[in-house]
Order: structure tokens, then sequence, then C-alpha cells
């Protein structure tokens, strides 16, 4: 299945079962299609479907099937040498895993393959399609931390290249910001992204096309707070997107290149990565303020309530900027975030 305007996509990269099948692909109503794609699929071309999924079975199963249908005459002995051979080699290469949201345990009995894409059909993917057939973003829940989870740079990168595939030219570079950017740091499983553009006409512009890739527009959100010495509002102004899958909740802030809303994402992210002893400072404040505001509905109060802190730390950061000679990254384009 494709993406664009009319319809929801998922690509399915399969090993073992072609029985995977949503709404019927060739009904005009359809609503969520599913393409078969080969299992080496690259993260360039899966950025242009909202999910990709993966059924997976360990490589010894996989040769095992392929032999049962040599000897059931139901493939030739050289199609099948091609084909051992493919899946051998995907053992030893793990990039196509990077393009993959998610992995379908297929080692097992039918019946268990089967629930597994049954609840994935519940949970996420139907889920998915509701809210990209209503606008809706994604609902996360009040504030919750969790334990630094190694593959959300990877997520995030998943995320980066569909941006740069929907947003094109415009969109100068992406970056991974935010709390799931900073190794070690314990913090609400929520990507953040930063999309750096000419201007906000061009975030403007941009707009219906993110929203096709599943980030819808948020129209409550649009500057951040001023901190320091540059208190022009349109310094701080933004454009701020909401990822529509429930699967994987992610923020995307669209920020004019070089502006003080621009700059300080990136540098709070750098100075947290350097300094061991304000990473700590910091999920200390994260934690009392969870806490405080664990029986909220979603997380507007407890991002409202660190601003004080960040007033505060703001000098130190600039001093850290300072003393480092940090600058901001350049405005070339690039297909994932800079890590």
């Amino acid at each position: 299945m494709l993406t664009g305007h009319e319809c929801f996509g998922c690509q399915v990269a399969e090993h073992g079962t072609s029985r995977l099948t949503a709404t019927d692909a060739n009904h005009e109503a359809a609503a969520v299609l599913v393409e078969d794609a080969p299992p080496g699929i690259g993260r360039g071309a899966a950025s242009m479907y909202h999910l990709v999924v993966y059924i997976d079975a360990p490589a010894d199963d996989r040769v095992r099937r392929v032999e049962r249908l040599v000897k059931d005459q139901e493939l030739s002995v050289e199609a099948a040498r091609i084909k051992i051979s493919r899946i051998l080699g995907e053992e030893c290469d793990a990039a196509p895993r990077a393009a993959v949201d998610v992995v379908v345990d297929n080692s097992g009995p039918a019946d268990k393959l089967w629930a597994s894409i049954d609840a994935l059909w519940a949970e996420r993917l139907a889920r998915f399609e509701s809210n990209m057939r209503w606008g809706r973003m994604a609902l996360y829940g009040p504030p919750r931390l969790v334990p630094p989870d190694p593959t959300w740079p990877e997520q995030a990168a998943r995320l980066a290249a569909r941006i740069q595939s929907a947003a094109g030219e415009r969109a100068l570079r992406v970056d991974h910001i935010g709390s799931t950017a900073i190794p070690g740091l314990s913090a609400k499983d929520v990507i953040d992204l930063q999309v750096s553009v000419p201007s906000l006409d061009d975030a403007i512009a941009m707009s219906p096309a993110l929203t096709d890739a599943g980030l819808i527009f948020h129209p409550g959100i649009g500057t951040n707070q001023a901190h320091g010495a540059v208190t022009n509002p349109a310094q701080w102004r933004k454009r701020y997107h909401k990822s529509a899958d429930p699967g994987r909740p992610a923020n995307v802030h669209i920020r004019p290149y070089g502006t003080a809303g621009w700059r300080f994402a990136l540098l709070f992210r750098d100075w947290l990565r350097a300094d061991p002893q304000i990473r700590e400072e910091y999920l200390s404040i994260k934690r009392t303020l969870a806490r405080r505001f664990a029986s909220d509905a979603d997380t507007t109060r407890y991002g409202a309530a660190k601003d004080p802190w960040f007033a505060i730390a703001y000098s130190r950061m600039e001093q850290w900027a300072t003393q480092t000679g940090w600058h901001g990254p350049e405005p070339a384009p690039v297909r994932h975030p800079q890590q």
C-alpha cells in the first residue's frame, strides 16, 4: 500500500507468511493498505510508508521451509539456492532492521503469529488509521518516565527520514532533540525532533505533507518561553506537529534556522550530553514534576512547570557554550537526525 492523501500505508517485509492482509487493496474505500516488500528494504524506501512491519523467523527455520518447498516440488533447486543465500546474507546485515518499526515473531505456531498480528491491528494499525482519517493526534497520557531506551536514536532516525521525505528541500535538517536524545537519561517515551526551515512560511507550506505522513499539526502550540536576553517573540516561534501513531509518540518542532528557540533546543541537548552533573539535576526536576502531575490527562502542566528551572539553568548553559566554543550545526540537508 502506498501513502498519500487518500490512504494509510503500511509496508510488510515478509519472511514467514503471505497471508497478512488488510482491507482489499482493490476496493476504492480501502483505508489500510498492506504491501509486501523485499526483506532488504532500506530506510529511504521505507520512509514513504507510515509503518514497516517485519515478519521474522530464525534463519534455520526459514531454510528448512525452503527445503520443504523443494522436496514438495513447489520450488526449483536453483530458486531455492538463491532464496537460501539471501536468507543467510540477511542474518549478517542489520541495516534493513534499521528501517523496521515493528517485528512480528514467526518462529512459533501459526496461531501465535496470528494472535500477534491481531494485536498489532487492534492496538496500533486500526487506531493509527482512525487518527489519520479524522486528523487526530495520538493521546500520550500523563508524564511517565521510563528507563533510557538504546533504540530511541534509531526510532528517531526512522521518523526523521519520513519527515525529510515528506517535507523535501524545505527541511534543511532534522535533529533528534529532547530527553530521548540524551544517552542514559530517563524520559517520557516520546521522541522529539526539530526540523530546521528557512522561515515559518516554509513550515506552513510543508504542514499538509507532514499531516499526510502521520504527523498532525497542533494549532494550540506556536511558541516557547523566552530565555535570556533574547526577548523578541519572533525568535521563539515555531510550528508544532504530533504523531498520529499510538505506538510511537513523537513531537515535531519546526523552527526557522538560527533563531533563539532553534539554538536553545540543540544547545540544551549537547550541554546535557556533556555534563553528567547537569543530567542528574535535570532528571531530579523531571522526577519531582512527573510525580506531581501523575494524575493529569496530558503533559501540559508538567512541561510548563519546568520553565523556572530552564530560566535558572540558561546562564550556566550559555557559559558552557562559550567555554567550549559550541555553535549550532550547519543548515545542510540530512536524511537522518544528527546524533
